[in-house]
């Protein structure tokens, strides 16, 4: 098997078994946005650049699964807001990940991945201030994904469409800020095959005595869309400390086999359906972040993610963060709008 053909399978598992970091840009108002930003009126406010160290739960332990396969790596993503009014305002995002360490799933050592390309518009559905206490936001968006990653291409993906409702309770006066929120959303992807594919095909059995040029894989079929819930809060206990928490089920659908045709032994052509109930593969991911605000543009966190499934291939409920499907990182994050207003701090105001 030639080294492309590795490569895509490996990233095409990955990306349906969900094991992936996942990095958001907010649609939504938190306690913890800057006042300063918003008062200048920054266009380009909430824009960010994070970088991402990660080690998986089996690295510390070697009796977690047969073989000892640690895995550390890095991510970088950058997400580009611009708002143009109050109301709405357009996201691009691009991750890209580095494995640094040479596990069981390394295909080239250090390799690059990027993830699939987004961009977002969202707007500003509704914003009622019940008190100075209390403040309810409601947002809506739209967005595409492009197939930049490897798992997205093996996918046969033509472009990802999104839709998404956002909501949050801003509770300014609970410690340094508190912010409630519960975010909906469907992915739809458009792909050329039901199954893995890729572009160079390479030798495969095909019956007992032939052989052909494969390019479609077997596995589990591609992943078509997904609903996604997630409920989350992140409080400032103080002007340095916060603390975010969040839970997110994503249910999948994968798409359907096509109908199988046969001669029967009297000659009779019959059709099978796909029929199986395998299709659905959700995933749930809980994610557990505390950050230090070393400066207004400059934020240090330490975080526990676990990704896992729903249930385990014995059809039993899969608990959460088992070290197999933990990730514990060290981030760094980068208020590029808090950069610049430090860098060109706005003139005082005249006092009335």
């Amino acid at each position: 098997m030639s080294s492309s053909v590795a490569r895509v399978l490996t990233f095409a598992a990955v990306c349906l078994t969900g094991a992936s970091n996942i990095a958001h840009a907010q649609l939504i108002e938190s306690p913890l946005d800057s006042e300063e930003a918003k008062e200048e009126g920054l266009p380009f406010r909430g824009s960010s650049f994070a970088f991402y160290q990660t080690l998986t739960g089996n690295s510390f332990t070697r009796g977690n699964q047969l073989s000892y396969n640690p895995t550390y790596a890095w991510g970088f993503d950058l997400s580009l807001l611009w708002h143009f009014n109050r109301r709405f305002q357009i996201i691009l995002d691009q991750g890209l990940n580095i494995e640094i360490t040479n596990s069981d799933t390394t295909l080239n050592r250090r390799e690059p991945r990027l993830t699939d390309t987004t961009a977002t518009f969202g707007a500003l559905l509704l914003k009622q201030t019940f008190s100075p206490k209390a403040q309810f936001i409601l947002n809506g968006s739209v967005g595409l994904n492009a197939p930049t990653s490897l798992a997205s291409q093996a996918a046969t993906m033509i472009l990802g469409t999104r839709v998404g409702l956002s909501s949050t309770l801003s509770l300014p006066k609970v410690l340094q800020g508190l912010g409630l929120n519960l975010s909906l959303g469907y992915l739809h992807r458009f792909l050329e095959q039901n199954v893995v594919a890729v572009d160079v095909g390479y030798p495969c059995n095909a019956g007992t005595t032939s052989r052909e040029l494969c390019s479609a894989l077997g596995g589990s079929t591609n992943a078509r869309f997904a609903f996604t819930g997630s409920v989350s809060g992140e409080l400032a206990i103080t002007e340095k400390w916060g603390l975010s928490a969040s839970y997110t089920h994503s249910w999948r659908r994968g798409a359907n086999l096509a109908d199988f045709s046969y001669v029967a032994s009297d000659g009779a052509v019959q059709s099978l359906g796909d029929g199986t109930l395998r299709h659905w593969r959700n995933i749930n991911t809980i994610d557990i972040t505390v950050t230090y605000f070393a400066t207004g543009w400059l934020g240090l966190g330490a975080s526990a993610t676990s990704i896992f499934a729903e249930r385990g291939p014995d059809s039993a409920v899969r608990p959460p963060f088992r070290p197999m499907d933990t990730y514990y990182g060290l981030n760094v994050n980068l208020r590029l709008d808090e950069l610049y207003l430090t860098a060109n701090p706005p003139p005082p105001k005249d006092d009335e």
